[in-house]
């Protein structure tokens, strides 16, 4: 069994991570085919996440796709628009946990510390701003109004 550390501090002291390594960059553990060689595959065959500053690209698109998606949630009116709620807020949930899903598996595992490094902050800034969602009241009175 693989021993995971417990902070980004712990996992940069410089001891040996190589198993890690190979889970992270070998397709083939993953039973996927090689990406053709010399192209990198990013985290999990994932291109969003080929590298640090990629990874930063890819939560700064989810949440900006996530603004998009709260403004189409509030300006639900008509009923038409207000069936689409349930879709929308499915739409919100899936843009913002695809990348920060990902932080929180890389900020625990990664042996590589400038990714824990980035997983930390894209998992913060995207916990700060998910907690701004679930207090949001815009979101709430459409949420109920979409129930009536």
């Amino acid at each position: 069994m693989l021993s995971m550390p417990h902070s980004t501090a712990a996992a940069c002291t410089g001891r040996d991570h190589g198993d890690l390594h190979l889970f992270f960059d070998d397709p083939g553990l993953a039973r996927h085919p090689p990406a053709p060689q010399g192209e990198p595959t990013g985290l999990f065959l994932d291109p969003r996440f080929r590298s640090p500053p990629a990874f930063r690209q890819a939560a700064d698109s989810a949440v900006r796709r996530a603004q998009q998606l709260v403004g189409a949630i509030e300006a639900a009116e008509a009923k038409q628009e207000l069936r689409m709620v349930v879709k929308y807020f499915d739409q919100l949930s899936d843009t913002l946990c695809q990348v920060m899903d990902v932080a929180e598996l890389v900020r625990q595992s990664h042996p590589d510390c400038e990714w824990k490094a980035t997983a930390e902050e894209i998992y913060s800034s995207m916990l700060e701003y998910m907690n701004g969602l679930n207090t949001h009241v815009g979101l709430y009175k459409v949420r109920y109004s979409a129930r009536q």
